[in-house]
């Protein structure tokens, strides 16, 4: 999902093998890890003006793009 200068895309890259939300720079070519869940998978993020919405454990968070808070 593209944002501004920054891409929002899910992986399993992590060191828990479990699907979170990554950021990539595409400034300085920097990947970021946002997310830290280590028991559940994040589904189905989708992009909104302000927020990312996803899914993990059943419960929908919305994510803020401009201080990467969840709530």
């Amino acid at each position: 999902m593209w944002a501004g200068d920054k891409i929002f895309y899910s992986s399993d890259n992590g060191s828990n093998s479990r699907y979170n939300l990554w950021m990539y720079d595409t400034n300085t070519g920097a990947n970021t890890q946002i997310t830290n869940y280590t028991e559940y998978d994040v589904h189905y993020p989708s992009l909104g003006p302000k927020d990312i919405i996803y899914e993990n454990e059943g419960k929908l968070y919305l994510m803020d793009l401009a201080t990467q808070q969840r709530r």
